[in-house]
Order: structure tokens, then C-alpha cells, then sequence
């Protein structure tokens, strides 16, 4: 498992690298963070390589330039074993996948450090609700970025929350 903030995958020869690094890496799980792939649907699917990428969409700031956007990079094994992948909200993507325990991945994008406060409460508010729908004996995996300043992998038995 792994994460990357992309800064942006949009044109389909940076998603194929990414693709190919991930694979040739070994990474069955990869977390990505700002895409910057809009799309219409709440989640996309597409298939990249070997590989495929499960987006929830980026959103367009005020100057209409795409921003965000959260995502998941997929071994072929592993998407066998995807049972569902949802968005949250447009910062919070949640898959699960098979196995015993189910194991919950989600991959966040917190707001940066010029966000508004009321914009960070509301994101943290929003995990918290995530973190808490997770039943109790799945295996729960997090990823969070604060831009380019903080990068955790949290990785949470199934006996409680980080």
C-alpha cells in the first residue's frame, strides 16, 4: 500500500506512468491525492495498464481551474477483491474489499493551511462520521495529506479507531 499527492494526473500519460511506476514498484494499493479529474458521476472507473483507477471527482475553484480530487490505484488482484468503493464526500473516498477481516481503505485530502476554518471543522467532521460508519470489526486502512506538509499513513486495527 502507498500514497502519492499527484498535483495532477489529467493528461492519460501521467495516469500511465503512475500506473507503471505502481506496478513495476510492486504497489498493489496506491492512494491518490489531487488528480484533478472532474467527472459527472459521485465515483469513475477506468483502466490504466494492468491497473485500474477508481476516482471520486475533483471540483473547479473559482477561476474554473480543476482542483483535488482523491482516488484509488488498483492492482488487477485487488480489484478482484473490491466489493464497493464510494465517495464519502469530495475529500473522503472509501473502498472495501474482501477478506477476513473486510479491510476499509480510505483515501482524504485535507484542506491545506490557507483553508477557512469553518472549511477545516467540516472536513474533520466529515471524517470523523467516516471513521465511526466503519463497522467495528473491519480493517481500516487511512491515508490523509495536508498538501505537501504532512503525509500519514494510518493504519487502524479492527478493534478500534486511530
Amino acid at each position: 500500500m502507498g500514497t502519492f499527492n499527484a498535483n495532477t494526473v489529467r493528461e492519460d500519460a501521467r495516469l500511465a506512468e503512475l500506473a507503471h511506476c505502481a506496478e513495476e514498484r510492486g504497489v498493489e494499493i496506491l492512494g491518490v491525492q489531487e488528480h484533478r479529474r472532474v467527472h459527472h458521476d459521485p465515483i469513475a472507473y477506468c483502466r490504466v495498464g494492468g491497473c485500474s483507477f477508481i476516482t471520486s471527482s475533483a471540483w473547479r475553484n473559482k477561476a474554473q481551474a480543476a482542483t483535488g480530487g482523491v482516488g484509488l490505484m488498483l492492482s488487477s488482484r485487488v480489484r478482484r477483491a473490491l466489493r464497493r468503493a464510494y465517495q464519502h464526500t469530495e475529500r473522503i473516498l472509501i473502498a472495501n474489499f474482501d477478506g477476513n477481516p473486510v479491510t476499509t481503505v480510505m483515501v482524504v485530502y485535507s484542506p491545506t493551511n490557507v483553508a477557512l476554518v469553518e472549511d477545516v471543522e467540516k472536513f474533520y467532521e466529515d471524517l470523523r462520521t467516516a471513521i465511526w460508519d466503519v463497522p467495528t470489526h473491519n480493517f481500516l486502512a487511512r491515508r490523509e495529506s495536508t498538501g505537501a506538509t504532512r503525509q500519514t499513513v494510518v493504519l487502524v486495527p479492527p478493534w478500534g479507531t486511530a
